[in-house]
């Protein structure tokens, strides 16, 4: 393989210099600071007016220093709409609650039709069951340490309960494995049945046509 195919090879594979300041420039670099920090500035002055008080806010010329102040955010929640009228509820908590509620939902079920779009591609949910053993067998154990804990300690508890939960938690495991292996079987057939190349060759390099 050439020096000049090999060094194309690993530009492919991204083993790359890094670029920094030197090779974009201190001119451009400069440039780009500014630019971002103007289109950054109107974040940041919203951001700030949020903490200031309303004299701050609307003082003339704008005040760059001042006491940072949580007042705005009290009056969200209860508020005077007339000068020296009574602060009353502004019903915030339940527009918010509400947003939550319609944002969180979405977010479900784009989760579910997502979770059940990827079903049909991926083998990765049958590796589930896998964990599930770990976990119902790892509950198996556990009431079973629990169990002989209590009975060292001189707690009454129902005469074969121990034996009854353990083998019924065990067994449950054990069957869960089985589904498991049968799953994962079931899984590569489909991948099989699908008869996708295992590799496919964009380009090569350093071999002869």
């Amino acid at each position: 393989m050439s020096e000049k195919t090999s060094q194309s090879l690993r530009e492919l594979l991204a083993f790359r210099k890094a670029s920094g300041v030197g090779e974009a420039g201190w001119g451009r670099t400069l440039v780009a600071a500014v630019i971002s920090f103007i289109y950054f500035f109107p974040v940041l002055w919203i951001i700030l007016t949020s903490f200031k008080t309303l004299n701050d806010a609307l003082a003339v010329p704008a005040q760059f220093i001042f006491t940072p102040t949580f007042e705005n955010f009290a009056l969200v929640f209860n508020r005077a709409y007339s000068v020296g009228g009574q602060a009353q509820d502004t019903g915030f908590s339940l527009y918010f609650f509400n947003s939550l509620f319609i944002a969180g939902t979405s977010v479900l079920l784009a989760l579910i039709i997502g979770t059940l779009a990827a079903f049909g591609f991926s083998r990765y949910p049958l590796q589930l069951i896998s964990l599930l053993v770990v976990l119902i067998s790892g509950l198996a154990f556990l009431v079973a340490i629990v169990y002989f804990g209590l009975k060292l300690g001189g707690i009454k508890f129902p005469v074969g309960n121990p034996t009854i939960v353990s083998a019924v938690a065990f067994s449950s495991g054990i069957q869960l494995l089985s589904l498991g292996v049968i799953g994962e079987y079931v899984g590569r057939i489909y991948d099989e049945s699908r008869h996708r190349p295992k590799y496919i060759v964009d380009s090569r390099y350093g071999w002869d046509d």
